[in-house]
């Protein structure tokens, strides 16, 4: 399997991945450390299926939200999780190799506590 291929039973719904300072590019690697609860419910989730998962930009102004659902941007990089190490505390490092540009459409209700979206490659 091509590591850059998007599956073919790719439906366009992304789990998001919302952060304040960094952009992800298609074909760059990106290495994370993850320790939101949010965030690891995510990451489990993404390597429990497709290892998906969609970096985007909060806007400006997303402090005082934070912890709710601060306003993002319309383009996000979907990645595929290349690696991970689950540490004993529960975090992850991770390396998420970008694998192409996706407008967010609109985003979806979810029982989950990270956000979701659906988007178009």
């Amino acid at each position: 399997m091509n590591p850059d291929a998007i599956p073919d039973e790719f439906n366009g719904i992304v789990r998001l991945f919302p952060l304040p300072n960094l952009v992800a590019f298609p074909g760059v690697v990106q290495g994370l450390h993850i320790f939101e609860p949010r965030y690891r419910q995510m990451t489990a989730d993404a390597l429990e299926s497709d290892s998906l998962i969609a970096i985007v930009l909060l806007q400006p102004g997303w402090e005082e939200q934070y912890d709710e659902k601060p306003p993002i941007e319309s383009v996000a990089c979907l990645g595929r999780i290349t690696s991970s190490e689950k540490l004993a505390d529960g975090r992850y490092n991770l390396r998420l190799r970008g694998l192409t540009r996706v407008r967010i459409v609109e985003e979806l209700p979810t029982d989950r506590p990270y956000r979701m979206a659906l988007s178009l490659i």
